[in-house]
């Protein structure tokens, strides 16, 4: 099911935005950042959840749109913290890409744009945290041990179920997904 088209034409540009986000991250404000993702996952969770279908002429972009496009995902995927699904899978439907599809090429790519944001995080935040203990820069490496087991355990059950998941079902459940990060992430504000 994986594009691999769009693998070969987004994944340099997706790592390299992912890798720099750490860089662009340390620079913001912390309740900027949050409330301007979570109000971007709260917008692409609601175009999930409608019927809303691309115009059926879209077309995957060229070399030079993809470029940005993929950047930017790379830039919004580590800056959120995220494998990137929550940016490419949307993207790809944007284009008309069938959701299974946009979803295992996603899948393919989150493994690059993670490794990248967590060396560009790691890269930024060296200076400031070596003092801190089981931190590398700004990656904890409890957490991080933690996120890849359960990733790496758990992945191929994701894959599984989503290709015995209707492609509209699929659709909401992941606009329910993101609305639940969204909200978090809101909440989290709150709590400041």
């Amino acid at each position: 099911m994986v594009e691999w088209t769009i693998v070969e034409r987004w994944a340099l540009f997706l790592t390299a935005g992912s890798y720099l986000s750490g860089f662009i991250a340390a620079e913001l404000p912390g309740q900027l950042l949050r409330g301007l993702i979570a109000g971007f996952l709260l917008f692409v969770s609601l175009v999930m959840l409608t019927r809303w279908k691309p115009s059926p002429h879209r077309n995957l972009p060229g070399w030079g749109l993809s470029a940005v496009l993929a950047s930017l995902g790379g830039i919004l995927s580590g800056l959120a913290g995220i494998g990137g699904g929550n940016v490419v899978v949307p993207t790809l439907v944007y284009f008309n890409t069938p959701i299974h599809r946009a979803t295992a090429t996603s899948s393919t790519l989150g493994f690059p744009i993670a490794l990248a944001g967590t060396l560009g995080y790691a890269q930024r935040g060296w200076a400031d945290t070596q003092t801190y203990t089981w931190a590398a820069g700004y990656v904890y490496l409890p957490a991080f041990l933690i996120i890849v087991s359960a990733t790496v355990l758990f992945a191929p059950l994701g894959v599984r179920t989503a290709h015995r998941i209707s492609p509209q079902p699929l659709r909401r459940a992941f606009g329910v997904l993101l609305i639940f990060v969204s909200m978090r992430m809101f909440y989290s504000l709150s709590s400041w």
